[in-house]
């Protein structure tokens, strides 16, 4: 429980919220409030947002375990990714507006001249 914020039965009122943390009640100031926990002590807490996840490596086909968002970590080592990145998959051809030169650029690249 927190000292932080008044505790409040639990009701289906929209002013009621549920602590993801420590899973008390408490009230909000508005319906339309973005608050989440009840009190900067639960929202300074791990929450558990690093729950390992198994993934394997698109280029080398191993096994690695993922913390965090898993769709942020798609690469075994920073080796394979930089194989990833420099195969030509990843590149595409593209025309300059202003000369009308074909160049090679990376698809996660916004490169237009």
């Amino acid at each position: 429980m927190s000292p932080d914020q008044p505790i409040i039965p639990e009701d289906t009122d929209a002013m009621a919220r549920r602590c993801p943390v420590c899973e008390t009640a408490f009230a909000v100031a508005s319906s339309i409030s973005r608050q989440v926990f009840c009190s900067p002590t639960c929202r300074e807490a791990p929450t558990g947002r690093k729950i390992p996840t198994r993934m394997t490596c698109p280029v080398c086909a191993n096994e690695f375990t993922a913390y965090g968002r898993a769709k942020r970590r798609v690469y075994c080592s920073p080796e394979c990714r930089n194989k990833a990145f420099n195969s030509s998959e990843y590149h595409e051809q593209r025309t300059c507006p202003t000369c009308e030169n074909v160049f090679d650029a990376p698809t996660t690249v916004r490169r237009v001249y």
